[in-house]
């Protein structure tokens, strides 16, 4: 039994690498307009007193954890992929935004 290394010669690459294209754009498209609107949101639920802990707890559990539970909830397809591209970007624009913005309380 050998192993290939060499890519498909069916022609399915280009559609491939344009389906995770596709994900990416919607996963960084999906983060970038979360992790803002939550940095934005930050002072109003710092007043209240409920913006750190939650967002902190989210913050902490490991995406590769979260997989098997995205698939579980979103089923199989491009949504569990474009969900976990969303987390991964949100959390570190949110940090981003609420450390060198001016809109946003202490953390």
């Amino acid at each position: 039994m050998s192993i290939s290394h060499a890519p498909p010669r069916d022609g399915s690459l280009p559609s491939v690498m344009g389906t995770s294209l596709r994900q990416l754009a919607f996963g960084l498209l999906f983060g970038t307009v979360t992790g803002t609107g939550l940095a934005l949101l930050r002072p109003v639920a710092d007043r209240r007193g409920s913006g750190g802990p939650p967002v902190q707890m989210l913050r902490t559990v490991p995406f590769a954890g979260l997989i098997p539970l995205f698939v579980i909830w979103f089923g199989i397809g491009e949504t569990p992929e474009i969900a976990i591209i969303t987390l991964g970007v949100t959390f570190p624009l949110h940090l981003g935004r609420c450390r060198h913005g001016t809109s946003c309380g202490p953390t």
